[in-house]
């Protein structure tokens, strides 16, 4: 984290040997923070809990085709937290912060049954937006602004914290189970979590040309999601649900009745901006 900070705020002050009138520059260098929050619209398995929350860092380029018209790209860092509660009974197994995928599972081997009663994500994305961006003509120091485009993520990181109960069965009787409250943190979730995020959506605000060449941008915008944020079955072999992690338990919990299963969701976004450009 330190040092994506560093190497922003350095690469901020290297733009700034560009030196035009702020409104007329070809090129505009920025340094980007953003925060807001997010909305996951589940389908499957999980509910989500309250809303999450969104914090981003990153650097911005806007290239001015003509006086009103821009393509603004960069390169940006996303730390995203959201929660979920299961809407019937959810096991998974595990051995340390490893959770056990279906393809891996050993009976022979020690792997712990687990009751999962909330599950708390953080993912961290490595994201590139790419927007078009209409602007007015300046008002004095002044320019307005609404910008249509796709923030695509990378999964680079992060981890799944879950409340919940070690479970064990009764040796006499396989359908009571004996559970012990107990806190699993730092679990993977790269077998959870897809690699690939899209959004898209709409965003408007204000440029402020406050001194020289430079200026500060604040936005306001909406991203809903375009693809499944959680793995989906593979497209081949004999077991498309190999990779799954997390088990339906169904109301009764029944072992007989226990089926694989994978939550689904698209992720809805509101951020809020802040981007001084030199």
């Amino acid at each position: 984290m330190k040092r994506i900070l560093v190497t922003i705020i350095g690469f901020g002050f290297f733009a700034t040997t560009f030196a035009q009138d702020a409104f007329d520059k070809k090129m505009q260098f920025g340094i980007v923070f953003g925060t807001g929050f997010n909305i996951n619209k589940t389908s499957t398995l999980l509910d989500r809990k309250g809303i999450g929350f969104d914090n981003t860092l990153g650097l911005n380029v806007n290239y001015n085709l003509n006086p009103t018209l821009t393509l603004t790209s960069g390169v940006e860092f996303d730390f995203e937290s959201y929660k979920y509660t299961p809407r019937n009974s959810v096991f998974y197994f595990y051995t340390d912060n490893n959770i056990i995928r279906k393809k891996d599972f050993d009976v022979s081997n020690d792997q712990q049954l687990y009751m999962l009663s909330e599950r708390q994500y953080q993912v961290n994305y490595f994201t590139i937006p790419l927007f078009l961006t209409l602007k007015t003509k300046a008002f004095g120091n002044m320019q307005y602004f609404g910008k249509f485009g796709s923030r695509i993520g990378m999964r680079v990181g992060g981890r799944i914290n879950d409340l919940g109960h070690n479970v064990t069965f009764s040796s006499s009787d396989s359908s009571t189970m004996e559970k012990t409250e107990f806190k699993n943190t730092n679990m993977t979730l790269q077998n959870d979590i897809r690699f690939i995020k899209l959004n898209a959506g709409v965003s408007g605000g204000a440029m402020w040309n406050f001194s020289g060449t430079t200026m500060l941008v604040a936005e306001l915008g909406y991203f809903f999601g375009l693809s499944q944020i959680h793995q989906a079955e593979r497209l081949t072999g004999d077991d498309k649900k190999r990779d799954y992690t997390l088990i339906d338990g169904g109301i009764n919990k029944h072992q007989a009745d226990w089926k694989y299963s994978v939550p689904q969701a698209k992720q809805g976004q509101v951020l809020l901006k802040l981007t001084l450009f030199f």
